[in-house]
């Protein structure tokens, strides 16, 4: 306990890892771990902080994720083909106006899922 106390660490997550950063005050020489929420040893290195499930639980929530954003992808490149479609006076119906609105919004909501996905699952 006594090596710890003037520890500062900061800990960033993100969709590939876990990045570390700490220094002891009184020190000039920083440490910096990045682990891999794929890596085989992830388990090993989380472990000795009591988090060993994160890396799981987040290399599910980031692949979920990732899934979500292709699917917006998808999503976005339908709603630019019909505003591309409406562009001309003799395309433009309401079938159409009603499927791009429809499409956009869907690419949001899409978007905004897969942001909360991964913060409410491995951030928070």
């Amino acid at each position: 306990p006594e090596v710890c106390e003037d520890l500062h660490a900061f800990v960033h997550v993100g969709l590939a890892s876990i990045a570390l950063e700490g220094r002891a005050s009184g020190h000039r020489r920083a440490f910096r771990k990045v682990i891999k929420w794929s890596d085989d040893a992830c388990s090993v290195h989380l472990k000795s902080m009591g988090s060993a499930h994160y890396c799981d639980v987040c290399k599910s929530a980031s692949l979920f994720c990732a899934i979500l954003c292709i699917f917006a992808i998808i999503s976005g490149l339908v709603c630019l083909r019909l505003e591309m479609q409406r562009l001309f006076r003799w395309r433009d119906h309401n079938c159409a106006k009603s499927t791009a609105v429809v499409s956009a919004t869907a690419t949001a909501l899409i978007q905004i899922m897969a942001v909360g996905v991964f913060h409410g699952v491995c951030v928070k």
